[in-house]
């Protein structure tokens, strides 16, 4: 199976030859890659055109289309059955690819792939593990891997972490702007309305996250998560049941109220209120609390192994439950 990889870039380009050179360096050969560059005013051309393969095509917007229009361009330019995402500042492992087209290729009804991944900071150490309890793979149902990821938010994770099939892709409409942070997210849903989720438990990506992540959704929940969630309850036929859309719902509002707390903390007494009046629109308060109660030293350990990681250089793993790892590899 071809796949086309893609790279959608914008002013990445002190990071962007690492990401190339991790497509070039991939040890399954059958791919094109398809660098678009989002009308960058850094050296970024420079980048691309210090590479003399012929795998490699590139294009330039001629103004900026915004983040989740340039991954469309992407898909557009796209040939292969196979589409891999890889935000400009992540990397792959060489066998990523190895170790993920095989299970599309064996399991037709397979429409969205996912891996675990190492998260690394800006100079490339690995302080995180991205994984999920999804157990062995290579196929969960798409009901199995929709509960999940609605009682655990985004465990399918970053586009460095995924696989799509393009037909489903371009079938399910594509990413939507209109749900831009989380256009990614409510693409996942989309694919997962069409087919099961691929999972190989293997860390194949680095996902790089720094103050200038240009994909990322930002210091503070936002409504676009919410909404993107009763989007997908809307559809005919949809798997996303009352009962998933109620536990997604109350997880990001768990979520919302860690913000709160740190804001109120902080002396931001506007932006919590901002906050609890975003979340305030598609949840009850009254139900929110007693689950919040509940888990709290659960979202507490999270958070805190989060900030211990970083201090330390140890290994938290991000999954069903943050919790602290040994010392990062």
């Amino acid at each position: 199976m071809r796949v086309s990889v893609c790279i959608p870039t914008y002013n990445y380009g002190r990071f962007l030859g690492q990401a190339i050179e991790s497509v070039l360096a991939q040890t399954w050969g059958d791919f094109e890659l398809v660098v678009c560059d989002n009308a960058s005013t850094d050296d970024t051309q420079a980048v691309i055109g210090s590479f003399r393969d012929e795998r490699i095509r590139s294009h330039r917007n001629d103004t900026n289309i915004g983040l989740f229009g340039n991954f469309s361009r992407c898909l557009e330019l796209a040939q292969g059955e196979l589409v891999k995402f890889v935000c400009s500042d992540d990397w792959l492992a060489p066998t990523y690819l190895e170790r993920t087209v095989p299970v599309m290729r064996d399991h037709p009804g397979v429409a969205l792939l996912t891996t675990a991944g190492w998260v690394v900071d800006e100079h490339g150490r690995r302080f995180g593990l991205a994984s999920a309890e999804l157990g062995s793979g290579p196929v969960v149902p798409a009901a199995t891997a929709i509960a999940v990821q609605a009682r655990w938010l985004n465990l399918i994770g970053m586009p460095t972490s995924t696989l799509v099939r393009r037909a489903v892709v371009q079938e399910a409409g594509g990413f939507d702007r209109h749900f831009a942070p989380a256009s990614d997210v409510h693409l996942w849903l989309k694919l997962l309305a069409r087919g099961d989720l691929g999972w190989v438990p293997e860390p194949l990506c680095h996902l790089r996250v720094h103050a200038t992540k240009g994909h990322d959704y930002g210091p503070d929940p936002t409504e676009s998560t919410f909404l993107s969630w009763e989007d997908a309850a809307s559809w005919p036929g949809t798997p996303v049941t009352a009962p998933v859309l109620r536990t997604a719902l109350y997880a990001e509002a768990e979520r919302s109220l860690l913000y709160v707390g740190a804001h109120l903390a902080a002396r931001r007494p506007r932006r919590a209120l901002e906050i609890l009046r975003l979340t305030g629109r598609h949840v009850s308060w009254w139900r929110v609390l007693p689950r919040f109660a509940a888990n709290f030293p659960r979202l507490l350990r999270g958070q805190l192994a989060r900030v211990r990681a970083l201090r330390s250089r140890r290994l938290v793993v991000y999954g069903q439950g943050t919790r602290m790892g040994p010392a990062a590899p």
